[in-house]
């Protein structure tokens, strides 16, 4: 397996892989160890096979590799999972770690992203500055907080059906308002945003994104 790693923005590493089994494959445990909606599966050591089954349970079928293309994961989940797992590793696990044990051990903050196609990338990027600027942050979260009780309401339900923990929604929802169309926030997400909404997350993105980068 042929991994890439490159900083794309101050401290915002990106992998990326040439398809979206071996993104998928590489990163689920490590995501999911972040964020995962189970009970027993966040911030808890679990097999493959047990993380596969639970899936397989909570959605009919195992189609993690089918339904997931984009990754993102702070710094101290990247070190906490590799000292819990780390006697347990998957070789594509090994593989990462390898990639990346020169960020664990040299950059104190740093933010990891995986994908394996560019449209997914932005959405990415917009986790790895809601987690490293704390200006940016607050600067969302203010959006968020004047949003309509209900809408946020529903877009947070939307977004729990989709398998997110209460723990990432707001960030969740900076992601998708600040990056993603609005035809697809309104067709495919059922997302009840404005185009007046989605405007102010945008240009708190694009603000903070046109110095940002380091390519």
């Amino acid at each position: 397996m042929d991994i890439i790693i490159n900083e794309i923005r101050k401290n915002i590493f990106l992998l990326t892989f040439k398809n979206q089994y071996e993104a998928t494959s590489t990163f689920m445990r490590l995501q999911e160890y972040y964020e995962s909606p189970y009970k027993g599966i966040k911030n808890c050591y679990f097999t493959l096979e047990e993380y596969m089954d639970r899936y397989a349970k909570e959605n009919g079928n195992f189609t993690y590799n089918e339904d997931w293309s984009g990754f993102n994961v702070p710094d101290n989940i990247v070190r906490n999972f590799f000292k819990i797992f780390g006697d347990n590793l998957l070789e594509k696990e090994k593989e990462l770690y390898g990639k990346i044990e020169f960020l664990i051990n040299d950059i104190k903050n740093f933010y990891l992203i995986g994908v394996y196609k560019d449209e997914d990338l932005n959405h990415e990027i917009a986790h790895g500055y809601y987690y490293l600027d704390s200006i940016y942050k607050n600067n969302m979260d203010i959006n968020t907080s004047l949003i309509d009780t209900n809408i946020i309401r529903n877009i947070k339900k939307v977004l729990k059906k989709f398998g997110y923990c209460k723990e990432v929604l707001n960030d969740e929802i900076q992601a998708y308002l600040s990056t993603e169309k609005d035809l697809y926030l309104k067709n495919i997400l059922n997302f009840d945003v404005s185009i007046n909404i989605t405007k102010k997350y945008r240009e708190v993105f694009k603000e903070k994104d046109k110095n940002g980068k380091c390519v």
